[in-house]
């Protein structure tokens, strides 16, 4: 008894330090500059000064324990003013210029850069408002801390949504302008997820690499309305079922393929799934319903004449295809809770400045594109190697309960060997950006499906 009590001691600690290791680890990898002992010689001669003094001040460059540099500048605003410390950094020059002719690395010191510290204050009074840190390589990411009444309070923001909001520090406003961020992480370590905003480089191999092979297949894809290849790579009508003529195409070579959008999706898992079964998967298990309508409402009425689920049944059955075929175990979009329903944000800051609440996950729509970066973002954080299927949903002509997904596409998130956070998009056969995906669909919901990146990939 005493020895199966101790190896279910070893295991529990085992698996306590497996849960914490992957968070020390990504702190101790990110090492953001640190400016704090410099700014415990600003704070009477620029964060407390008067803001009259300070419109006259030039920039101070200061040098860090470490031989980090870091300016210290003022920045005038309509009615706030910002006091940046920010670290010395070298990007690549512009394109034809002379740094560029001479292949000369530039200077800047960005206020949105890898470690810097913002002070915004009061334009009228002095009072301080808030600090912006960035802690992270990507810009978009922040915390942000500020002043309520006599308390202090730390958000934590990706992309303009809010991944945590209103965390109590503990600590005096004016002791937030000389702490390290080591320190900042000690005090909230317990209250903010930073582990999900931080990634763990190296892990994204296979996710890139299937992303590259999908790259070099597109100049041979032809878009062909309802087409798509069955699990012996026959061309077949989506619509009907039956074998499908490819339209004349004086340039077809043997690499040509035709795909409609949903065939194009289709295409790339029959390329994880072969490699298990010899087969890609069958037109017929993709078209299975996976909403149910009471036949008598308004839904159910409008789906016996139109398909209102189309992509949304096809990716979330292609990804659970993709799953049972992996695990060796027959799964649906349920039971493989393939389905990305994660609620990662409380509300949203708008251009205008105004704070929306988050819609979240809304069952059977998706996400809104207000939080799709974030979203993206953090996934590609704490669900490494794994691309996803997106259905869309299209707003409705009539009222904003009738479901219509008429297109589907493939999104991979990922970082590179820098920490820089990357997005690629396919759309039948062609990719583009997250910004042109987020302004082409600005108005719709997006259901996004989990598939974890294979280690060999055998497109057609």
């Amino acid at each position: 008894m005493m020895f199966f009590t101790n190896k279910k001691i070893i295991l529990s600690l085992f698996l306590s330090l497996s849960f914490l290791f992957p968070l020390v680890a990504e702190l101790s990898t990110i090492e953001v500059p640190d400016s704090s002992v410099i700014r415990q010689n600003l704070i009477s001669s620029w964060f407390t000064a008067p803001v009259s003094s300070l419109k006259a001040k030039s920039e101070e460059l200061y040098t860090a324990q470490d031989g980090t540099v870091f300016q210290v500048r003022f920045e005038d605003g309509e009615k706030e003013v910002k006091i940046i410390v920010c670290p010395q950094i070298y990007v690549l020059p512009e394109e034809n210029s002379v740094n560029s002719r001479q292949n000369l690395p530039v200077e800047q010191y960005n206020k949105n850069s890898f470690g810097s510290w913002i002070l915004y204050r009061e334009k009228s009074s002095g009072r301080p408002l808030k600090i912006k840190w960035h802690f992270a390589k990507d810009p978009n990411v922040y915390v942000q801390l500020r002043q309520d009444s006599e308390k202090t309070y730390a958000d934590l923001i990706v992309y303009n949504s809010f991944a945590a909001r209103s965390v109590p520090l503990g600590v005096s406003f004016a002791r937030l302008y000389s702490v390290s961020f080591q320190h900042l992480y000690s005090l909230t370590r317990k209250t903010i997820a930073w582990d999900s905003v931080l990634p763990v480089l190296g892990q994204y191999e296979a996710l890139i690499k299937t992303e590259n092979l999908i790259r070099e297949k597109l100049p041979f894809i032809v878009y062909t309305k309802n087409a798509c290849y069955n699990e012996k790579g026959e061309l077949y009508s989506i619509q009907t079922g039956k074998p499908l003529t490819p339209p004349f195409d004086p340039l077809a070579t043997d690499k040509t393929l035709y795909l409609s959008g949903a065939g194009f999706v289709k295409w790339i898992v029959d390329g994880i799934v072969k490699h298990y079964t010899g087969e890609g998967v069958k037109i017929a298990e993709l078209v299975e319903p996976t909403i149910s309508f009471d036949e008598l409402g308004k839904n159910g009425i409008i789906s016996q004449n139109w398909d209102m689920t189309f992509t949304l049944d096809w990716v979330r059955n292609l990804a659970a295809c993709a799953l049972s075929v992996r695990s060796s175990h027959d799964y649906n979009y349920e039971t493989g809770g393939v389905d990305v329903t994660r609620n990662l944000f409380s509300s949203t800051l708008q251009s205008d400045g105004k704070i929306i609440r988050s819609k979240g996950y809304v069952k059977n729509s998706g996400y809104t594109m207000q939080d799709i970066r974030g979203l993206l973002y953090m996934l590609a954080v704490t669900e490494p190697n794994y691309f996803y299927l997106a259905a869309i949903r299209e707003p409705s002509v009539s009222k904003d309960d009738e479901i219509v997904f008429n297109n589907s596409l493939v999104i991979f998130p990922s970082f590179d060997d820098s920490g820089i956070f990357h997005c690629s998009i396919f759309e039948m056969g062609v990719e583009m950006s997250l910004d042109k995906f987020i302004e082409r669909y600005s108005n719709c919901y997006v259901h996004l499906e989990r598939v974890r990146a294979p280690e060999v990939f055998l497109p057609k």
